[in-house]
């Protein structure tokens, strides 16, 4: 929107001195002038609030991640310069700066907002007309519960039959439902997890450099299916280390801990998600970035979906990486994760993308 360059007249008063008029002048009245200097966006109310849920089943443990949502009024807000004058009739006789005022105009859309872990809410387990409760979320929206223990023998009496998951949040007396887990899946799911740990595992087992193209590659497709269905499994999560040691062809990833951040990073990740549909960006890693969360599966998120996008578009390494490069990096999801990392790791990392992009390459 062009901004005006004349100011804008608000508000007037008229006050007495000497009765209705000034000692030997006219009347004294007051004003407030606008002066545009600019626009920003304000968040409504959160409304129409979301749950999802995150599984982590295995053969008897069942561990569950709440997660919710609100959807936010987008608000346009003119900024503007206000100042108080005094006149005497129609002669400002004294101007007084007021600072930035905020003044809203109009919805101009609605965004998603209040990405968080649910905490404190009461998680029950319904399996036919028993309702089991398991208890309540934890800080980071978890709970979990010994299916074979809590269940059993409705759970292994009932193999073709679905757990349907209910949820309490903090303030509310009735449940609602929020999921549901098929049972016949826990099953098929182990034995599809043991399949790929041992295949991964035996590639892994050679030194980066006694493997040949077509097993880097197969290596990055199981680790990309063990991660869709087992992030969770301890077998997995044994397995991480060694593949991005292969990937990032070094030794360790560095400890974050008394990394300086790199907090403007992080906000630009924050102002990318808020234009990224919502089903582009899980919603743990959503959560993770506006709260400036560094975890281990943050970091894991981020570096896969680098890794991602260099696999897909192994073009992009042809110039090499620069966070500068950034903007015109392909996807969404990579200029976030980009961000992060930038956020977690600072300048240096940009070196580790690099290799990581000529490993791609073969190079």
């Amino acid at each position: 929107m062009r901004l005006s360059k004349h100011p804008l007249l608000v508000s007037g008063a008229l006050v007495g001195v000497c009765g209705l008029w000034a000692c030997g002048g006219g009347t004294i009245s007051y004003r407030h002038v606008d002066t545009p200097s600019g626009e920003v966006h304000a968040y409504g109310a959160p409304m129409n609030t979301q749950y999802a849920l995150e599984f982590e089943p295995d053969k008897e443990l069942l561990g569950i991640t709440i997660y919710e949502h609100s959807v936010c009024d987008s608000i346009k807000m003119q900024v503007v310069n206000r100042t108080r004058e005094t006149l005497e009739g129609d002669r400002v006789i004294n101007e007084t700066p007021l600072g930035k005022v905020q003044i809203a105009e109009q919805v101009d859309g609605k965004v998603m907002c209040e990405q968080r872990f649910t905490r404190e809410a009461q998680v029950s387990l319904k399996l036919g007309e028993a309702v089991y409760p398991i208890g309540k979320t934890n800080a980071e929206g978890r709970v979990g519960v010994n299916l074979a223990r809590r269940l059993d023998p409705d759970v292994y009496g009932a193999p073709e039959g679905e757990v349907v998951v209910l949820l309490r949040p903090q303030g509310e007396v009735a449940n609602r439902e929020v999921g549901r887990v098929p049972l016949s899946e826990l099953t098929a799911r182990e034995r599809r997890i043991a399949e790929l740990v041992a295949e991964l595992s035996q590639i892994l087992a050679k030194p980066p450099e006694a493997m040949t193209p077509e097993e880097l590659t197969r290596s990055y497709q199981l680790y990309a299916q063990l991660r869709a269905i087992a992030w969770y499994d301890a077998r997995f999560q044994g397995l991480q280390l060694r593949f991005w040691e292969v990937w990032h062809n070094r030794k360790q990833i560095e400890s974050t801990e008394n990394l300086s951040r790199n907090l403007k990073a992080l906000e630009e990740s924050k102002e990318l998600l808020r234009t990224a549909s919502a089903a582009t960006i899980p919603l743990f890693a959503q959560v993770g970035i506006n709260s400036g969360l560094v975890n281990d599966r943050m970091l894991e998120w981020a570096r896969w979906e680098m890794l991602r996008g260099f696999h897909d578009h192994p073009e992009l390494c042809d110039k090499g990486f620069s966070w500068t490069g950034m903007p015109d990096f392909i996807g969404i999801e990579q200029k976030i994760a980009g961000g992060y990392l930038h956020f977690v790791y600072g300048d240096p990392f940009e070196r580790e993308l690099g290799d990581m992009c000529n490993r791609v390459r073969g190079r």
